[in-house]
């Protein structure tokens, strides 16, 4: 109901508006993507078709005003993505205030909130209001856009996050609720917040769900400049999985659970030229239920070209049963034109690679222990408001062609066919994407 409705609003705004006054900017961008797949039921290639569009509108009658609209449709040309031919989604459409001089920015309509304890696909209304003292206050309400499966009959939710803001640091409490089917899913309070003190900066956040009486997500992360070549960073994480999702849904706390994750991550950052950097980092895995689990690992990256836009890097990396090795790299070439027809603007070419290399084959079936990706696009620019370009993806796909489905948990999964079947195995293919972007100022 609410895209219908914004799709007869939009058009009557606008043309309320004088047409001098008005300053309308965005891009249309329609993508062709051809996907080869070998699933269940064989062969499954794939040709469906994007069309994207992102409008900003300013300048709406007062200053301050103006409206943002984003989203998509796609039609598979082949009639075969999951039994639909025509799929769309407004992803975000929403009318902002933005005053300068007050310090208020109100949003109505589709957009993302994230305000402390909130992080809210909406639709509804927004506010952000910061006084001239470093005190601000958040409020949003309204119905989350991702309904469950029930519709969003009864949905509703709303909070708000109060802070205070100053150069070096900004301290915040929030709190929100929401209900789902008329029942209570979410009842949530934080703090969070954020700081520097000379080259060492901090933030972290401590979330608590007021239905289970747990603080069920929290995180501190510390970063020390220790030189002007010399980076660490350092992360402590505690989350309850569980709790992430709302008390009604099936797959929450009182049906199902996960125990308590803890991590705790190192990394250091060095940068020996400006060319080249290496680090190295750790990761603790720390799981109440299930077995612990680490991982160490260590990367070169070599840049270069005029915009650093150049780069060829390796990865090791050390987990407590496996080992692999990441080589990946991207190369960006300008070329110089040899016309001027067509308005020829720009001539660019890239190519992008991944190699990975396993100690345990992920595709056990043909026993292959690595897996590899390269990309290669080449495009255009025509004047200052089309762009072409064309883009061929080679590289090794998930073969589950010996594979059948079962249903798990309420799921739908992919299991061998025969206890024979020594597992996944893989298949090197092509795919092809073809981009076609207009901009209008």
């Amino acid at each position: 109901m609410f895209p219908r409705l914004l799709a007869l609003a939009v058009p009557l705004v606008i043309a309320t508006v004088p047409a001098q006054a008005v300053e309308v900017s965005g891009s249309l961008t329609t993508l062709a993507y051809s996907q080869q797949r070998f699933d269940v039921e064989g062969d499954a290639d794939q040709l469906p078709l994007f069309e994207f569009l992102a409008l900003d509108v300013r300048d709406l009658g007062p200053a301050p005003l103006s409206l943002h609209l984003d989203g998509f449709a796609k039609l598979d040309l082949r009639e075969q993505t999951r039994g639909h031919d025509l799929q769309g989604e407004l992803t975000y459409a929403y009318l902002q205030w933005h005053d300068r001089t007050t310090g208020v920015d109100l949003r109505a309509g589709r957009h993302f909130v994230r305000q402390g304890v909130a992080s809210e696909y909406l639709d509804g209304a927004s506010v952000d209001w910061l006084s001239g003292q470093g005190v601000g206050v958040e409020l949003f309400a309204g119905q989350q856009v991702d309904g469950d499966f029930g519709g969003n009959t009864g949905d509703v939710e709303g909070g708000g996050r109060l802070y205070l803001r100053r150069g070096h640091y900004e301290v915040g409490l929030s709190g929100m609720e929401a209900r789902d089917n008329d029942q209570p899913g979410f009842a949530r309070y934080g703090l969070d917040g954020w700081g520097a003190l000379g080259p060492v900066s901090a933030s972290g956040h401590a979330f608590w769900d007021r239905l289970s009486e747990e603080v069920y997500d929290s995180e501190l992360l510390l970063t020390w400049d220790a030189t002007q070549k010399l980076l660490f960073t350092a992360d402590v994480d505690r989350i309850l999985p569980s709790l992430l999702l709302s008390h009604t849904s099936i797959f929450g706390n009182e049906i199902f659970t996960t125990g308590e994750q803890r991590e705790i991550g190192l990394r250091a950052d060095y940068r020996l030229t400006d060319h080249l950097q290496l680090a190295a980092d750790t990761r603790q895995y720390d799981f109440s239920e299930g077995d612990d689990e680490w991982v160490a690992g260590g990367e070169a990256r070599l840049r270069w070209g005029a915009r650093m836009d150049r780069e060829v890097g390796l990865r090791y990396e050390h987990e407590e049963l496996a080992q692999s090795t990441h080589l990946f790299g991207r190369y960006n070439q300008e070329l110089a034109r040899t016309t001027h027809r067509f308005a020829l603007a720009r001539l660019y070419y890239a190519l992008d690679f991944t190699l990975y290399d396993f100690d345990e084959p992920p595709f056990p079936a043909n026993r292959r222990h690595f897996s590899h990706d390269t990309v290669a696009t080449v495009g255009a620019e025509l004047g200052e408001a089309w762009e072409a370009s064309l883009s061929l993806d080679y590289g090794a796909r998930a073969d589950y062609r010996d594979f059948t489905t079962t249903t798990s948990g309420g799921e739908t999964v992919r299991v061998p066919a025969t206890v024979e079947s020594e597992g996944l195995s893989s298949r090197d293919a092509t795919n092809a994407t073809f981009r076609l972007v207009y901009k209008f100022l």
